[in-house]
């Protein structure tokens, strides 16, 4: 885990495009990147929620009972939903190449979204555009 310089990349993230560079920085700020190897499991069905992930580089598999229900990449996010209703996760993630993450711990992501209408609406939208 390394801490993220600055809003560089975020600002190139669908997510956060919408935001002013003082807000991308703020948002780096409460995160870090953390890389994981081909084959690693990111997140596990069923295990609590702690942490909001946006894929930076790389490729994963979403896997609802073993069986791959989405592929994920560069923009796409996921960890959301156990976050937004206090649940376990209701997928799996793992990386199918290796994969360079920006991480936003649970409380973080919670506060952030508050602060920030622009990413708390994209969020939803793309629960709904999921069918999530």
């Amino acid at each position: 885990m390394k801490p993220f310089g600055g809003p560089g990349p975020l600002q190139h993230v669908p997510l956060f495009t919408t935001l002013s560079k003082h807000e991308a920085a703020e948002a780096a700020r409460v995160g870090f990147e953390r890389s994981f190897l081909a084959g690693t499991e990111l997140t596990r069905e069923g295990e609590a929620s702690d942490a909001f992930y946006v894929m930076l580089d790389g490729t994963a598999d979403v896997r609802r009972g073993g069986v791959p229900v989405n592929e994920l990449g560069s923009g796409d996010f996921f960890g959301e939903i156990g976050l937004l209703g206090h649940s376990a996760r209701t997928a799996s993630v793992v990386a199918t190449t290796d994969v360079r993450t920006f991480v936003i711990p649970a409380r973080a992501f919670r506060s952030l979204i508050g602060r920030m209408p622009e990413v708390h609406g994209k969020v939803l939208a793309a629960l709904v555009a999921r069918g999530s």
